[in-house]
């Protein structure tokens, strides 16, 4: 529950945002979802009792934390050590005692790892044997002995809760609108999308940073709001 309040339900948000703005990959989140077994109790349902097989969902979830996301990670050096770095290149000298503070986020856009679009969200980045190692260039949920140990509740909360949402409702995502705390009309930031038909997507999202570097930066505060019509889905009343 604590996860919940804390991360859960701003990732939750994200997710139905990008993967309803990627037209071909939420057709196979769709079907994904509308092939799960159905709920003893309710027919009109999916049954959650069990981890769903849901990989281009669990796929794009992961894709949500690697874009989204940003932790700091706290360690203390044991020893004297010369850190080397490229960008800039320099050689920074650590005394043992020193403690070094590490930006996942850094770690979730280099373009070394995740290619030219690193900063384009792509819900498939994660699927096969190639998704399955870049896992482990991720940190969304900190590491070592203080990792969250919530993190497995966590990915299946994310994925539950998609699942539910796109069981039961139709999303007119394309009437989407922004508004902030008012009520007026804002425009949102750019969220670059690639498909999984390869056609970029520039789609929309409801937050603010500090910088102009809206993706890169992870520096938030209170955004605006989007607000999707939906409808209960036809089939969920027979």
């Amino acid at each position: 529950m604590v996860t919940l309040v804390a991360n859960s339900s701003d990732a939750a948000g994200w997710i139905l945002i990008a993967t309803l703005q990627s037209p071909s990959l939420f057709e196979t989140v769709r079907a994904e979802v509308d092939s799960l077994p159905r709920s003893a109790s309710n027919s009109t349902r999916p049954n959650l009792t069990r981890p769903p097989h849901v990989p281009m969902l669990d796929s794009a979830v992961q894709e949500t934390l690697r874009l989204f996301t940003s932790t700091l990670s706290a360690r203390v050096a044991t020893e004297d050590f010369t850190l080397a770095t490229s960008d800039p290149p320099l050689r920074v000298r650590m005394k043992r005692g020193d403690r070094v503070i590490v930006p996942t986020r850094v770690l979730h856009l280099d373009p070394t790892i995740w290619g030219a679009d690193v900063k384009a969200w792509r819900g498939d980045r994660f699927l096969g044997d190639v998704g399955r190692r870049r896992k482990s260039q991720m940190a969304p949920y900190g590491g070592g002995s203080s990792i969250c140990s919530g993190r497995h509740f966590a990915a299946v909360e994310l994925s539950a809760v998609a699942i539910i949402f796109f069981s039961a409702f139709d999303f007119d995502i394309q009437h989407s609108t922004m508004v902030d705390r008012t009520g007026q009309p804002v425009p949102g930031l750019p969220l670059p999308i690639v498909d999984i038909d390869g056609k970029n997507v520039v789609g929309r999202w409801p937050g603010i940073h500090a910088d102009t570097d809206a993706v890169q930066s992870g520096v938030f505060k209170a955004g605006p709001q989007m607000i999707c019509p939906v409808r209960v889905r036809q089939w969920v009343n027979k």
